[in-house]
């Protein structure tokens, strides 16, 4: 199991930072490199490409929310699979401030099949950069 968490300001009200991440159809628009989605009740299927070294690929993920808090936490989990490889992860956003919003994240992921055997550090480079994309985009979306 491979552990991430940071924490990052927004320059936007709670309300607003909240509500992007917290919407399947605002969360779409921060996906680096969507191929597809398709929004169901409770949850969204999303064709991505993604991937680690040499294994690169589209990945399908089924998202859905967790046990959210209006303006103070966001649960994601997904599952999810692609190029002989299959994710889960359950995320954790914590929301503090008003403008600047304090937003601190964590995520339990597991990954397993050819990618999990290039090795944690490489899987782990990989995932920080995905990340900072994620971040940039949601930065962008708050704050304009």
């Amino acid at each position: 199991m491979l552990n991430f968490n940071g924490e990052f300001e927004i320059n936007s009200d709670i309300e607003r930072a909240y509500n992007i991440l917290s919407d399947y159809n605002n969360l779409i628009k921060l996906i680096p490199d969507l191929i597809e989605y398709h929004i169901e009740e409770n949850r969204l299927k999303i064709t991505a490409k993604a991937g680690v070294s040499f294994i690169k690929g589209k990945f399908n993920l089924e998202i859905s929310y967790g046990n959210n808090i209006d303006n103070k936490r966001i649960e994601i989990t997904a599952k999810g699979s692609g190029s002989g490889v299959s994710v889960d992860f359950k995320a954790y956003f914590d929301y503090s401030g008003n403008n600047p919003v304090n937003v601190k994240y964590s995520a339990d992921v597991n990954i397993a099949g050819a990618a999990a055997a290039a090795g944690s550090r490489m899987i782990k480079g990989s995932a920080d950069k995905y990340i900072n994309r994620l971040i940039s985009n949601y930065r962008q979306a708050a704050e304009n």
